[in-house]
């Protein structure tokens, strides 16, 4: 019988979690922020701010909110410590 390890591993952190306040994430969650840290360090090197306001507005930051607003702030003091 063969199983997913994703699944093994779920079934481990279910187990592990158990009495804790704090959620588990399941697997594909932590394989979609794996994948977005990933591409947050890509466009960190590549130093492209008009690609990464665009990259931010495509996960859902919309212009003037608290979150963007604090997002390019980030973005601008990572650029500068370069």
């Amino acid at each position: 019988m063969d199983q997913d390890p994703d699944d093994l591993s779920d079934v481990v952190l279910e187990e592990v979690s158990r009495g804790r306040k704090r959620p588990v994430l399941d697997a594909s969650i932590r394989k979609e922020r794996a994948a977005l840290l990933r591409d947050l360090e890509k466009l960190i090197e590549i130093g492209d701010e008009r690609l990464f306001l665009e990259a931010i507005r495509v996960r859902g930051l919309q212009d003037g909110t608290e979150a963007f607003e604090r997002a390019v702030e980030i973005w601008r003091q990572i650029q500068r410590g370069k």
